[in-house]
């Protein structure tokens, strides 16, 4: 039972709640027009559209999420990203306001009326800041008067006690003894200080309500502001910096009416950080050792594979006008509800052809609405005709633009599937999460079955198998597909294998005794008449010419059920490495060379285990081969290019991270220059820290491919 008391209780000493100063975050704020977030100093206020009626807005101690009132259309009270995003709603908080984050992030403790009943007096509750479960009375005695404004810092959480026989008083509830005692008389609004010694609180003085300060037990009460005669101005709400430098607070009477200011501990000044606002403003504490708060369950971030499917071809007009994109030109393609891509989509997975281009060039694919990057996606040369995965961000009103940087070209894109955005919650089927492997494993090599090469019309099933455990619940394989030494021009499709649903599309184009590698997330299916592998999850890869067909599997997609999978944030393509300009690497790589290319802060956090990148190989001096992988681990003998001599070759690379957010590029032959654009980052849902990372961790699979032939 918890246990309330006017008298004082012993508190655990001050040092065993006490967390380091930390660093001065962003600052939130109400107004007429929902919550305003911005700098410190005054720079980037703004309310984000979801934001547009929230008020009583507070930080979660990492600074990750905040809580927050919504005070139209259902009303209660909102856990989200800062931006908005990603929300909880917590049932039956109607009117509930002044939400303060409580037991590790996990909880929020907010005052609300018993019953609903805006009559009575308000109390303390808790709820999961999950949004399951009831809120439940902070305290199992009524206190008998009214419990509101609670802020919690550690164990400790001070709130305004008030009673209609005398003024208000700040309160302290410590977790640790479940008991609560008065700290302060005439006072409220009272807000511990980050090194847990010291509690600011407003108190009625001459000509107004002041701030003052005092220590944990309430003894030394110092008057930090001084209201003039004429000003009449109240001091409300206030709250510590996390560095306990400065205190916001809310000012009724100020140079505007109603304004949210600074006190400068030092200086002791007051500057008004933002015009015509109220309520209570809480300030983002900088803290990544605090406990993160925990995230619902949510499918963002997973991978839905979808059969292939073309949604534009500028030879026809379909998804786009009809006839080459010249240079200079940006086809602005909708992506969303094309296909079967759902508007709530945030990242899709296409395959871009080019074919019958006029002269050499490149086309860089990116969202719409935002600035074009210094990027490609895919070069081309006069003649030629080549496709290459690209994986792209979903644009203003779900489209994305593809710029044409070349001769006059006919370009084509087909559909893989999709990431999401996520929902708030996820019932039956939801996307894949990604297991990349440690190293990439060769499945397939028709050229060591010795039976020839693979006949036009006929394809070859590609098959793994994990364990017991994993292949039950493999949605699709991340694979880097290859055509060698094909006897003339033609193309593969790699697909799910089923021979009655072969898509109209294809994964790469070909000539004639080329090798031309291409990367793809395949859709698997339960191998059919495969032997001894038949039922173990499978892909199909069919040649419209004799060819050579070579599958390296990198990873794979689950169905949202297995531990340790990663989910995909998609960012705009940023270039990360170029050795002709020196970026990342300072020359190009000579024969055998290996460049350690490490990943940027702006792109790769705590949290991130792999990236999506475009690998292009410029002009090598003779023919060669590309292989990426994670740093601390050995070289595999696989590859991710196959450029010729003089030529300029884009693959897109799923590539894990070592624990210092690099990775390796080795080239095998001749001088050639690397360029490296990064169009999206994984990280591990929950999130988890780097400490764990290991290149052994992943479960690698054995190669299961029947060397058998089929035709359609």
């Amino acid at each position: 039972m918890l246990a309330v008391t006017g008298s004082f209780v012993a508190l655990q000493p001050a040092t065993a709640n006490a967390t380091e100063p930390g660093t001065d975050g962003l600052l939130a704020t109400s107004s007429d027009y929902g919550t305003y977030i911005g700098n410190a100093d005054g720079t980037g206020q703004h309310v984000p559209t979801p934001l547009s009626s929230a008020r009583y807005t507070t930080w979660s101690s990492d600074g990750s999420r905040i809580a927050w009132q919504n005070y139209a259309g259902t009303a209660g009270l909102v856990v989200s990203d800062p931006d908005g995003t990603s929300q909880v709603r917590i049932p039956n908080t109607t009117y509930s306001e002044g939400p303060t984050w409580y037991d590790s992030n996990t909880k929020l403790v907010f005052a609300d009326y018993p019953s609903d009943n805006i009559a009575s007096r308000t109390q303390l509750y808790v709820a999961s800041v999950l949004g399951t479960g009831s809120k439940t009375p902070l305290f199992a005695t009524d206190t008998g008067c009214a419990d509101h404004h609670p802020l919690a810092h550690g164990n400790l959480i001070a709130f305004t006690h008030s009673c209609t026989s005398s003024p208000s008083q700040v309160w302290l509830y410590d977790k640790t003894t479940g008991t609560a005692h008065k700290v302060l008389d005439n006072a409220s609004d009272g807000d511990i200080s980050p090194d847990g010694t010291k509690i600011v609180f407003s108190r009625t003085s001459t000509y107004g309500d002041d701030l003052f300060e005092s220590a944990i037990d309430g003894s030394g009460v110092t008057q930090l502001t001084t209201t003039g005669a004429t000003q009449n101005k109240h001091h409300g709400a206030p709250v510590w910096s996390p560095s306990g430098t400065r205190i916001a607070y809310y000012s009724n009477g100020g140079p505007n009416g109603q304004d949210t200011e600074i006190f400068d501990m030092a200086a002791k000044t007051e500057t008004v950080w933002l015009a015509w606002s109220w309520g209570s403003p809480s300030w983002q504490p900088i803290n990544p050792s605090a406990p993160k708060p925990p995230m619902p369950p949510t499918d963002r971030g997973t991978y839905y594979p979808m059969s292939p499917y073309r949604i534009m071809d500028t030879r026809s007009g379909q998804g786009a006008p009809k006839g080459a994109v010249g240079n200079g030109g940006v086809v602005s393609l909708q992506v969303t509800g094309a296909g079967g891509v759902p508007t709530d989509a945030s990242t899709v997975v296409l395959n871009v052809t080019v074919t019958e281009p006029t002269a050499g060039g490149y086309v860089t694919v990116y969202p719409t609405g935002v600035a074009r990057p210094t990027a490609s996606s895919l070069n081309y040369a006069k003649g030629w005709t080549g496709a290459n995965s690209v994986t792209v961000k979903v644009g203003a009103n779900g489209k994305v633009d593809l710029y044409n940087a070349g001769g006059p070209t006919q370009l084509i894109a087909d559909v893989f599937g999709y990431y999401t955005q996520g929902h708030d919650c996820c019932s039956g089927y939801m996307g894949g999460q990604y297991h990349p492997l440690a190293q990439p494993v060769r499945l397939t090599d028709t050229r060591d079955w010795g039976i020839g090469r693979v006949p036009a019309g006929y394809y070859i099933n590609s098959v793994a198998s994990w364990n017991t455990t994993i292949d039950p619940h493999v949605r699709a394989f991340a694979v880097n597909v290859t055509a060698t030494q094909p006897t003339g021009g033609g193309y593969l499709t790699a697909w799910n294998g089923y021979s009655g649903s072969l898509p109209n599309t294809s994964t790469l184009n070909y000539t004639p005794n080329a090798t031309v590698p291409n990367f793809a997330v395949v859709p698997t299916t339960p191998c059919g008449d495969c032997g001894s592998a038949t039922g173990l999850p499978s892909i199909g890869v069919y040649t419209s010419t004799n060819a050579h067909i070579i599958v390296d599997i990198v990873g794979y997609y689950d169905d949202g059920s297995l531990p340790g999978g990663l989910r995909f944030t998609p960012i705009v393509p940023t270039r990360i490495a170029d050795t002709r300009s020196g970026q990342g690497w300072p020359s190009r790589l000579g024969p055998g060379a290996t460049a350690s290319i490490a990943a940027p802060g702006s792109i790769a956090s705590v949290d991130t285990w792999a990236l999506a990148t475009n690998v292009t190989a410029v002009l090598p001096t003779s023919a060669t081969y590309v292989t990426v992988w994670p740093s601390g681990a050995g070289r595999p003998g696989t590859s991710n290019l196959n450029p010729t001599a003089g030529s300029i070759v884009p693959n897109a690379v799923q590539t894990m991270i070592g624990a210092d957010d690099k990775f390796n590029v080795f080239n095998a032959g001749g001088y050639c220059d690397v360029v490296v654009d990064v169009v999206g980052t994984f990280y591990q849902y929950p999130s988890s820290t780097a400490s764990g990372w290991s290149t052994s961790a992943p479960v690698t699979p054995t190669a299961q491919s029947p060397t058998q032939i089929k035709r359609l």
